[in-house]
């Protein structure tokens, strides 16, 4: 956080989405015509003799934002307190999210290329491969935290529940996220780590192969009941080759310790057939080379690999910014800025 008001540097042109958190505003830098994302999010600083704190969720969220450094990683540029808000700069991608085009597919009932697939799970798989590496979880992956680029390219936001874990046993107690997307271990209240991320990224998959959900009810009950005793409907996949249902399967297996890590998935033959580089202008803004440090593609695992199986071994640009509205989260205890499934 830079501490400095830029605030008067950028020219506020639309609303992108409104949260609980906060919003999301398009503006445009004035100096340079760059295209910004900033994040307002109300809340209460330290003012004269008087302590006073912003939400401790979003605080965290821009300690974790400035150290991520990937492409395929919405990127911070930098970070102020305007009053009592907090205004969070961050890149903009000019493509909409990956749920708008999810839906179009379902609306038009046209099944996405395995090739396109498998293109966007290699940029997710990397993206998390490398957070994971440095010990984050991002907690909440889901379609609509995922923003794409007219490239085709597609960039994770939202590490608002995000978590660094400074211990040894890599594990967190409070269970958050999106219902759809939340692994059998939270839906028992059982702690967990970063194969909870696998399971979230493993239900996009199968999402945008199969254009549905691989867990859904009526209910947040039913919901639940599914994700621990249903297993996912593979008949839409009828188009997908076998290689392709057997990654999904395995992201998707109820013991976490049989899903494979992200290095792992990133390291199978049939993941390598598939090139995930993001093309050179899917980045639209320009970055401050000094922020966060470099970009690093060591691969790493944080869970013993025998314990895991895998089958097989003056108009903005368009449809951009960040995600449309909050999704409701499960439960009704809030913890840590989440929200917590207590069964």
């Amino acid at each position: 956080m830079s501490g400095k008001d830029r605030s008067a540097e950028f020219q506020i042109k639309e609303t992108l989405g409104q949260g609980t958190a906060g919003k999301a505003e398009l503006c445009k830098k004035k100096d340079d015509g760059t295209w910004w994302v900033l994040k307002v999010i109300e809340g209460e600083i330290q003012a004269g003799s008087h302590k006073k704190s912003l939400n401790e969720g979003s605080i965290a969220e821009v300690a974790i934002l400035a150290k991520l450094r990937h492409p395929n990683i919405i990127r911070y540029e930098d970070s102020w307190v305007q009053d009592t808000t907090l205004m969070i700069l961050m890149e903009y991608a000019d493509g909409g999210t990956l749920e708008d085009k999810w839906k179009t597919h379902c609306k038009s009932h046209q099944n996405i290329k395995e090739e396109l697939v498998m293109k966007w799970a290699g940029q997710l798989l990397s993206a998390a491969n490398y957070f994971h590496n440095i010990n984050v979880l991002h907690r909440d992956i889901k379609l609509a935290n995922i923003m794409m680029t007219k490239q085709d390219d597609i960039k994770l936001v939202d590490f608002g529940l995000a978590r660094i874990l400074d211990t040894q046993s890599f594990v967190a107690k409070t269970a958050c996220g999106t219902p759809y997307y939340i692994s059998p271990e939270l839906c028992k209240g059982d702690p967990y780590d970063n194969k909870a991320d696998i399971w979230a990224l493993g239900c996009v998959i199968y999402e945008l192969f199969a254009l549905q959900r691989p867990f859904s009810g009526p209910n947040l009950s039913a919901v639940v009941n599914k994700i621990m005793r249903a297993e996912p409907d593979m008949k839409p996949f009828a188009h997908v080759s076998n290689d392709g249902k057997e990654l999904v399967l395995a992201m998707l297996a109820k013991d976490h310790k049989q899903r494979p890590s992200a290095g792992q998935c990133l390291q199978q033959p049939y993941m390598l057939k598939y090139d995930p580089s993001p093309s050179d202008t899917a980045v639209i803004s320009p970055i401050s080379a000094g922020a966060g440090g470099a970009f690093q593609s060591t691969p790493c695992d944080l869970v013993d690999h025998k314990e895991a199986s895998f089958p097989g071994s003056d108009n903005p640009p368009k449809q951009g910014g960040a995600p449309k509205g909050a999704s409701p989260k499960v439960g009704d205890q809030k913890d840590e800025g989440g929200c917590c499934l207590v069964m």
